[in-house]
């Protein structure tokens, strides 16, 4: 299968209609026992440790570097010093 139109063409066909059936029917399992709360918790951590990985692979002090961005912008209450 080439192109979306062989696709199609072979998914909406009778003939296949058993070989669907099938596919669709695992899927469906496969979606039971992997779509847990645990499963999709475990995989929301997995994507969290993979971004980081990535965030200290772009910037080594990116973590310093947005602990003093929040400390400058969470200070409002700087004052002229007139000495």
């Amino acid at each position: 299968m080439e192109n979306l139109t062989d696709t199609v063409e072979f998914v909406l066909s009778t003939k296949n209609a058993p070989r669907m059936q099938t596919i669709v029917g695992r899927a469906n399992e496969w979606c039971r026992k992997s779509m847990t709360q645990t499963a999709l918790a475990s995989a929301a951590i997995t994507s969290f440790e993979h971004y980081l990985d990535l965030l200290f692979q772009y910037d080594k002090n990116w973590k310093e570097n947005l602990i003093y961005r929040q400390i400058i912008q969470n200070t409002n209450d700087l004052v002229q010093c007139d000495i």
